[in-house]
């Protein structure tokens, strides 16, 4: 998501070539390292010249980058496997039987050096690893899910045009209304709200006024402390989409609406009343940088150009295919993160296991004079 977590995928590709010895490890930290100069080189070049950070989403050098990454994922997927899985090491030591023609050259090249360790054979992982490994997943997929988010957020929203649609709506009798609750969806703007006791004499108050287009995607709450039946609603200024308006008594209690006038479209203010909260926290509201990526994402799937342009779009587009599966909603827009996490367990714990045994053996070996390695060949770091 972030083009600065390419910075410890470079240093650990280096550090895990250095340890295991596969060349072809040492080509995805020089690839790491190429893609995330490049897309730095472009991020500062925008502010050089334009004085921006924002590199629109059409920038075919940023695009190249992205695709260069993904190709990178994928092959760096594929060497996984057949380092960690299948136990398949390509050093530079390796050569060519045929390029030995030289008898000479063939014993020379026979003639074992003690002062370098040889790749050690990958060794079979036993049941009890794959079971508590399999528990750790288990254990935080529980946990991670639990907590996740909720599914309670509206999702059906109205977009009236400027001044030209209003609809109306009809508390069935005069009632005391404390405050507004509203969740607001994309755009910035301000809906202007007014009341009435009879349907004919209508009192302006304070409208619903988003002027921040990466605000959170929240309940908020509006204080109004009038008796009214009848309820106004209107874009006074702006392009910004209403998910859903809520009216509450002085008890806190939910009033019933019932549109009676303007576009269908409007029901779809009051037509989720059962997902509305008192309470606003992280489980059914956003928080940091979901602003700028589950909104990014909410926009993709509208077909809308990604408003946080200062990061490359796989992330979001990720992002999206959760919120495409469980809507725009807490746990939709972060479905995708968690489940990349735990995928990432089993892959750092290949990796660990690997380079810490490695590390140990060659250690043990230079620090014997090479003694130690025909006793841990046979040993544990043969198995």
């Amino acid at each position: 998501m972030h083009e600065r977590y390419l910075f410890p995928a470079a240093f650990m590709g280096l550090t895990v070539f250095l340890v295991i010895g596969d060349k072809r490890v040492l080509w995805l930290a020089i690839t790491a390292s190429i893609t995330t100069f490049a897309n730095t080189l472009v991020t500062l070049d925008m502010m050089t010249r334009l004085q921006s950070s924002q590199v629109p989403n059409s920038n075919g050098f940023m695009l190249l980058c992205s695709l260069l990454n993904v190709i990178l994922l994928i092959q760096t997927l594929r060497i996984g496997y057949d380092i960690f899985w299948r136990g398949q090491i390509k050093t530079y030591t390796d050569t060519d039987q045929t390029e030995a023609a030289d008898p000479a050259a063939q014993t020379q090249q026979q003639t074992p050096r003690t002062d370098l360790v040889e790749p050690l054979p990958l060794a079979p992982v036993s049941r009890s690893a794959w079971l508590a490994l399999a528990g750790i997943c288990l254990l935080y997929s529980i946990a991670a899910f639990t907590y996740l988010g909720n599914f309670a957020s509206p999702q059906k929203f109205w977009q009236p045009n400027i001044g030209k649609e209003s609809a109306v709506y009809d508390l069935g009798q005069i009632k005391s209304v404390a405050s507004v609750q509203y969740h607001h969806g994309l755009g910035t703007g301000e809906y202007a709200l007014a009341w009435s006791s009879d349907g004919q004499n209508w009192v302006n108050r304070a409208g619903i006024i988003v002027d921040n287009r990466f605000a959170e995607f929240r309940w908020r709450t509006l204080p109004v402390n009038l008796p009214a039946r009848y309820l106004k609603v209107n874009l006074s200024t702006g392009a910004l989409q209403m998910n859903e308006l809520a009216l509450r008594d002085h008890q806190g209690q939910l009033l019933a609406l019932q549109q009676i006038s303007g576009p269908s479209q409007a029901n779809a203010l009051i037509d989720e009343q059962d997902k509305t909260v008192t309470l606003s926290t992280a489980l059914n509201g956003m928080y940091f940088d979901e602003v700028y990526h589950a909104h990014s994402a909410w926009e993709i799937l509208q077909g809308i150009d990604a408003t946080e342009n200062t990061h490359p779009p796989l992330g979001k587009i990720i992002i999206a295919i959760g919120v495409a599966i469980f809507g725009m909603n807490p746990f939709g827009f972060r479905f995708m993160g968690v489940t990349f996490g735990i995928l990432m367990l089993p892959v750092f714990w290949s990796i660990a296991a690997v380079v810490t045994l490695r590390a140990i053996c060659t250690l043990g070996h230079r620090a014997a004079g090479g003694r130690f390695y025909a006793f841990h060949t046979n040993a544990h770091c043969h198995h």
